[in-house]
């Protein structure tokens, strides 16, 4: 036979293959950040022309770009800031080779740095590994390294490895699962109040796969049972209680997690997605049963796998060939997972005070997506209708009645994604003042302390709109949205702490007292007016336990020891409704109790029972039985209570006045508007001389009492309830009113003067503003201060006797225009539980006609006649608050050195509300005044006439607003106005704020169609048309010009304040010097069409404008011919 030698191998050289599927990867990346340069298209048509390989290659990948592009908001900043800023200039030389250098190194970054083992589990290597330097290696395939475990690399007949599905027979984890009934509601119930805290898992992975068929082969792999059993062991602490009043730890789900710690034990050197998403779930729940130290090492776990997988890596820097190919779900709970990581590290660090394992530095992975559908998912609690014990859980009818019925926007995802970042700050925080070697009196600390306050206000500012709270708001947002807050102000209280006793440029004291009084505030609002807490998340714990520990901090300074006391009682009050769900709250309880033992101090109750006029029996009986049994006069005339002392040490360095920076943290954090509900201190202290003698002096004690006021809520009546009261009013009717007002009036007041000291920007801190808080503050003082009349029991029993014929008045519905924000409040009185301090009795229960055929004694007509001359008082006090709120406005912008004719959305929103709130004191005050008058014209009830004559009020509004404009403008006959309007048409209305309407319209359209067609042009200028309709629900007025319109961009500006076409004379220059009685001209101002439509939405109405740019506008004013809407209270 024929020998030819030793055969030759065909194919290509060894390692041949993985080199030129690095460098296409390496082409790929490039090409895809080449093709986002500005003249990209160029480039690679140059390239295409080479020859007709690379031509192919090169549509190959972009073609490819088209399907798996990557959406704008997943590139990292800094990837958007140079595109950005390279569309914006003309390309050169130079930027083209800084972009490719940069891809390239994004490249090199991105290979030799993952390894795959034999169940596809991947795994990470970074540099400094030194495996991307020898990635010729027959291991590294396709830019992945095999990397198979020990028995199967090197190979070993002793080890053997065993599958998932074996891990699970040998724990008998499915033998403790409990029927598929009960799973849908435990499931139902993480993804309720677990799920919108930390979302790391992707719910409709888990859903799909849940719903899997049982007898899969692949069930273990789809859904693996770990991760089940972690879901129902965290979801099982929800569910009902079997014995609520038993002391005994409560011990729901532990089954289930002692099964999970068993496969997690046989599994241990497998890295697997779910398996980090498990210990993650280990760490929550073990937060809530107070078990650190398994909290601590189930978190170890949770980072050293993800880190094993790569989840602190942007997905985009991993290879893109070969089996590495990640889907859309894939990469989001990839994120998920790491940010939770970040969250629960930064947690548990700070609360058992230890070093992170997660360094900001260390991780470049994205923010979720946003897009996903459980952004967008409405929230609202869930009966668990489950009872659990330690080993079963079963169904069952029993649950907890919750108190919070509307459905809400969840937005987990955002505010998932904001909490990383909150917690990143933290992680910084605790670098830089609780490391080792870090001294917080030196002068770097000091600056350290400067950039992290700075970062943690950008923080605050750049909060997303729909992620913001106003703590003054009567519906509270869903539990991760309070959660989010509760972080926030635990973090302020972790960055100040150290510095407390240390002189700084910050009021660390202060600062951090009042984010303790915020939590607080938070956590009692979840308390008394949604019983909640028992479903609380367990992250709240430690922010609360952060709150207690500073109250209890502040018992040593006398001055505070008061407030402190009371705050640390409703911290505690907090904790121990949580115990039951959540034992470590009981754990905090305890420690506090040990510091103080704040039951010896019943006496504190007594001071807190005791609220604005007509409060303290609300806290007692239900507002039914309060209308069946009538009200001690004892009760509607109380004296005020006097509130606590401020819990701020003024002996501490900065307290007197505080500085910008915190000014900026108050006034634009996530609780915009009332920023410290309940317990804020004015960002200039009361008693200070601000800037003439004509501010008035507002005391510690009288700030603290328009604090108190300013915790309750403001009481909405409506123009049929006005009418109804008021018809043919005896002196009793008029105390009763009275009653009614010198209880709502410092309400109201109190809920302005907390606003305007925490406005955005330093608003705050103009002079004009500072006018208009010392008028509010000083009626205030003189309403709370009134004496009550001195009568006897026979004139208290019939002043409250009820008539059998008129009972109690029809109830106010919601106004449409309060029900447009999502987060205004409510209807009126929504709060219907029982115990809550901060109620009221409804004004339908309390607000009775007359009782007939009674001679009422001359002390009430003398008090009547003393309450009223007080109430005249301050309504000519009050003449110029609009323009000289306009004046403070135009000052701020002038500080704020403002571009531009509008104010900012927080201003305008300011500016709306205080407007809003305005209209409506004015408006009882005046309507009292002309109840209480002599002579009343007909068909008048006070100021409402109940049978306005729509017409009559229009042509005196069009011959105002003619005469105006003939006398403007120099006119012999300005343009006619055409009305077209039933003669008989009435409604029940207050005509001076319809004049006011109607007349503004008309102004402004006349102005239009002169300056559109020349003063010269009178004959030419085209009629201005008015048409009233009347319908059942409203009555509506067209306002039709051919003023030549508004272009659509303005349309929104034109309800703005401070926006106008007219050049502003603005105030006048003595208006600093001059005192309330000042009149400053609103022309030019761009007030008109704002205070317009508020005027119209007061009663229920509205106003609307359409424009045809080039020919003109249509206005409709629409009028509430029900008069059943209630204030649209903020």
């Amino acid at each position: 036979m024929l020998m030819l030698g030793a055969t030759k191998k065909r194919g290509p050289p060894k390692g041949y293959i993985d080199t030129l599927s690095d460098k296409l990867g390496r082409l790929e990346i490039v090409i895809t950040r080449l093709a986002k340069l500005p003249n990209a298209s160029g480039i690679l048509d140059s390239i295409r022309t080479q020859d007709a390989i690379t031509a192919s290659i090169v549509d190959s990948i972009l073609d490819k770009q088209l399907h798996d592009a990557v959406p704008t908001s997943a590139v990292n900043p800094t990837q958007r800031r140079r595109l950005n800023s390279l569309q914006s200039l003309q390309l050169d030389v130079k930027p083209q080779i800084e972009e490719l250098e940069d891809s390239s190194d994004e490249v090199t970054d991105s290979l030799g740095q993952l390894s795959i083992d034999e169940n596809s589990n991947i795994r990470y290597h970074g540099k400094a590994s030194g495996l991307h330097l020898i990635t010729n290696n027959k291991r590294h395939e396709q830019g992945i390294w095999n990397f198979p475990a020990p028995g199967i690399w090197p190979a070993s007949h002793e080890l053997k490895k065993l599958t998932q599905k074996e891990v699970v027979r040998l724990s008998g984890a499915k033998q403790c699962l409990p029927d598929i009934q009960v799973q849908d509601k435990l499931i139902e119930l993480y993804f309720s109040y677990v799920h919108p805290v930390i979302p790391i898992i992707h719910k409709g992975w888990f859903m799909t796969n849940f719903k899997a068929p049982e007898n899969n082969e692949r069930a273990d792999e789809l859904l693996p049972t770990l991760l089940l059993l972690c879901v129902f062991g965290v979801a099982s602490r929800y569910s009902a209680v079997n014995n609520p009043e038993s002391p005994a730890l409560w011990a729901a789900g532990t089954l289930y997690i002692e099964r999970a710690r068993e496969i997690a034990h046989l599994d241990h050197p497998n890295s697997r997605l779910s398996s980090v998403q498990a210990f993650l779930l280990l760490t929550y729940r073990s937060v809530g049963l107070g078990d650190m130290k398994s909290a601590w090492m189930f978190l170890g776990h949770s980072v050293r796998m993800a880190e094993d997988l790569g989840l602190h890596r942007d997905v985009s820097h991993f290879h893109p060939n070969g089996r590495l190919r990640l889907s859309d779900v894939q990469v989001e709970a990839r994120k998920r997972t790491w940010h939770g990581c970040v969250i629960l590290d930064t947690y548990i660090s700070s609360y058992i005070g230890r070093p992170t394992a997660i360094r900001a530095k260390d991780y470049d992975t994205r923010g979720c997506k946003e897009d996903e559908i459980e952004e967008s998912e409405a929230w609202q609690p869930v009966e668990a209708h489950v009872t659990c014990s330690r080993d079963v859980c079963d169904l069952s009818d029993q649950d907890y009645p919750f108190n919070w019925a509307i459905p809400q926007t969840g937005h987990a995802l955002s505010c998932f994604n904001q909490l990383s970042k909150l917690s990143a700050l933290e992680n910084k925080i605790l670098e830089s003042c609780y490391s080792i070697k870090e001294k917080t009196n030196s002068e770097a600390a000091q600056m350290s302390l400067h950039e992290l306050h700075k970062s943690v206000d950008k923080w605050s500012i750049d909060l997303p709109r729909h992620l913001k709270f106003q703590a003054s708001s009567q519906r509270l947002p869903p539990p991760n949205v309070l959660t989010l807050h509760t972080a926030f102000h635990c973090t302020l209280i972790l960055l100040h702490r150290p510095f407390v006793d240390i002189p700084s440029h910050y009021p660390s004291h202060q600062i951090m007292t009042m984010a303790a009084n915020s939590i607080t505030s938070i956590v009692n609002s979840l308390n008394h007016r949604h019983d909640f807490l028992n479903k609380a998340p367990s992250l709240l714990i430690y922010h609360v336990f952060t709150a207690g520990i500073t109250h209890c901090f502040n018992l040593k300074y006398p001055d505070i020891e008061p407030v402190a006391r009371q705050n640390l009682t409703k911290t505690m009050e907090a904790l121990k409704a949580m115990v039951i769900t959540w034992p470590a709250a009981g754990r905090a309880y305890d420690m506090l109790t040990d510091v103080y033992d704040i039951q010896q101090n019943q006496s504190l109750d007594e001071i807190t029972d005791n609220g604005p006029r007509g409060i303290k029996r609300m806290m007692m009986e239900s507002t039914e039985q309060q209308a069946n049994m009538g009200i001690n006069f004892s009760d509607v005339f109380p004296c005020p209570t006097e509130p606590l002392l401020p819990q701020v040490p003024t002996r501490h360095p900065g307290v007197s006045t505080l500085n910008n920076e915190l000014s900026d943290i108050t006034s634009e954090g996530p609780f915009t508007g009332s920023y410290y509900m309940g317990m804020q201190q004015p960002t200039m202290l009361p008693g200070h001389n601000l800037a003439s003698s004509a501010f008035y002096n507002i005391t510690p004690k009288l700030w603290n009492k328009l604090l108190h006021f300013s915790s309750f809520p403001q009481t909405g009546i409506s123009l049929q309830q006005m009418v109804m009261f008021g018809s043919n009013p005896s002196q009793g009717t008029l105390l009763r009113a009275g009653n009614f007002l010198s209880e709502e009036l410092p309400i109201r007041l109190a809920h302005r003067c907390v606003e305007l000291n925490t406005l955005p920007n330093n608003l705050s801190q103009m002079p004009s503003i500072q006018r208009v808080l010392g008028w509010y503050a000083h009626s205030f003082d003189e309403l709370i201060n009134f004496p009550p009349p001195q009568l006897s029991a026979e004139v208290r029993n019939q002043l409250f006797a009820q008539s059998n014929k008129i009972g109690k008045l029809p109830e106010a519905k919601p106004n449409l225009a309060q029900l447009e924000d999502e987060h205004t409040p409510g209807p009126v009185n929504p709060i219907q539980n029982n115990g809550s301090k901060n109620r009221r009795i409804p004004i339908e229960y309390r607000y009775h006609a007359e009782t007939p055929n009674y001679e009422w004694p001359i002390e009430v007509g003398e008090y009547n006649e003393n309450f009223t001359r007080l109430l005249e008082g301050i309504k000519k006090r009050h003449d110029t608050v609009v323009p000289t709120i306009a004046q403070g406005v135009l000052e701020y912008k002038k500080h704020r050195q403002h571009i531009g004719r509008g104010v900012d959305t927080d201003i305008q929103s300011f500016l709306d509300r205080f407007y809003m709130s305005r209209i409506g004191i004015r408006f009882l005050i005046g309507q009292h005044i002309a109840l209480n008058s002599i002579n009343q014209p007909k068909d008048y009830v006070g100021i409402i006439c109940k049978s306005t004559n729509v017409r009559d009020v229009c042509d005196e509004a069009i011959d105002n607003a003619r005469f105006i404009a003939e006398d403007h403008y120099a006119l012999f006959k300005p343009p006619q106005v055409q009305l077209i309007c039933p003669e008989d048409l009435t409604i029940s209305y207050v005509p001076g704020h319809l004049n006011h309407i109607v007349f503004e319209i008309i102004k402004n359209s006349l102005r239009a169609v002169i300056e559109r067609f020349g003063v010269d042009a009178e004959d030419q200028m085209p009629p201005i048309k008015v048409i009233v309709a009347a319908g059942n629900e409203d009555i509506t007025i067209k306002i039709s010009d051919e003023g030549g319109g508004i272009p659509r961009s303005a349309i929104p500006l034109i309800w703005t304040y401070m926006y106008t076409t007219m050049e502003g004379k603005g105030l006048d220059p003595e208006f600093e010097q001059s005192g309330s009685d000042y009149k400053a001209p609103m022309a030019g101002l761009g007030y008109g069409l704002p205070l317009s439509r508020l005027y119209a939405r007061y009663f229920g109405g509205d106003l609307r404008l359409i424009s045809m740019e080039g020919y003109g506008t249509d206005v409709y004013i629409h009028l509430n011919r029900l008069s059943s809407s209630a204030e649209p209270l903020q």
